[in-house]
């Protein structure tokens, strides 16, 4: 099975979760997943977050009235599916998104669709 195939397959079968509080939500995606779709870190905004796993992918948490429309555009356009049924929501009553995890710097942001 080649890479691309692998990549096509783990998209099939992802479950994405949006957590959200009282004041915003994000969709928290892995690196790998952003990639899969053709877009890299740095090309989000500087409303979302990013939290290094040691042990696992790095995660993105992708703010939701920009970054995460962004994403599902991609994952839309790769997988041919709408971006729905695959997300878990999550309600915190504080965020451990916003309190904890560093901005991504949104250098080389750009918005291709």
């Amino acid at each position: 099975m080649s890479t691309e195939q692998i990549k096509r397959r783990d998209l099939d079968n992802i479950t994405f979760r949006f957590l959200e509080d009282p004041g915003h939500g994000w969709l928290e995606v892995p690196v790998w997943a952003s990639l899969a779709v053709g877009v890299k870190p740095e090309e989000y905004s500087p409303f979302s977050y990013h939290k290094p796993v040691h042990d696992g992918d790095n995660l993105l948490y992708l703010e939701e009235d920009c970054d995460a429309g962004f994403f599902a555009a991609y994952f839309e356009a790769t997988t041919g599916r709408k971006l729905g049924p695959q997300i878990k929501h999550i309600f915190e009553e504080q965020s451990t998104v916003r309190d904890r995890l560093p901005r991504l710097p949104g250098i080389g942001y750009v918005r291709r669709f």
